[in-house]
């Protein structure tokens, strides 16, 4: 049995705020949070991503709609990205100090 590839198949339409249409099923949080771009209360929690491996999805609980695809925070129904950029900051800023502190201690 072959899966279908969910980028090939035509957007859903959008539905209106609230609303759970026949072939949608509740988000995963079950609070009436919804996309905060389309509106469709439709969504999958995200197990990794390229800016928080394994780790920063769950620490933001981040999830896709799947209707248009935009990640958000399935507690709040806002915009993870000002949480992405101050993870990605912190993170690069750790990663800067532990290799200068290796390359120090490899001089001395």
């Amino acid at each position: 049995m072959t899966q279908h590839d969910p980028r090939s198949l035509p957007p859903l339409p959008p539905p209106v705020p609230g609303q759970v249409l026949p072939y949608m099923t509740p988000g995963v949080s079950g609070t009436g949070v919804v996309c905060p771009k389309c509106g469709c209360p439709q969504f999958k929690a995200v197990s990794f991503t390229w800016w928080g491996g394994v780790l920063g999805p769950k620490l933001f609980s981040h999830v896709k709609c799947l209707n248009c695809r935009a990640g958000f925070n399935s507690k709040t129904g806002r915009s993870n990205n000002t949480a992405i950029g101050i993870y990605i900051g912190v993170s690069s800023l750790i990663g800067l100090v532990a290799l200068a502190l290796f390359i120090i201690a490899q001089i001395h």
